[in-house]
């Protein structure tokens, strides 16, 4: 569409362009995402993915869940969590 633009998300708490920069942002403050290891996490939904990155620094526990609806999963070795539809997270361990 003619009025999606960089001038018109700029100043839009909820446009793609501050969600993108808010990302971006995360991303720098937590080295670990681009250069820690993967491990796999088990979960008991298969529409449920996880994994941990890690490095000598920090561990974080990464879930996405693509399902169209609210799952609650256990995931091995660190309990149960319940996410939104299609939502991704992320926690420090």
């Amino acid at each position: 569409p003619a009025d999606v633009s960089v001038e018109t998300q700029r100043d839009d708490p909820d446009s793609l362009l501050t969600w993108v920069r808010e990302k971006l942002a995360e991303r720098a403050g937590h080295p670990v995402f681009g250069t820690g290891s993967y491990d796999a996490v088990e979960s008991s939904d298969p529409a449920v993915l996880a994994f941990v990155r890690s490095d000598e620094t920090e561990s974080i526990l990464v879930t996405a869940n693509f399902a169209a609806d609210e799952r609650t999963v256990d995931l091995a070795g660190h309990g149960t969590l319940t996410l939104a539809p299609r939502a991704c997270t992320w926690t420090v361990l």
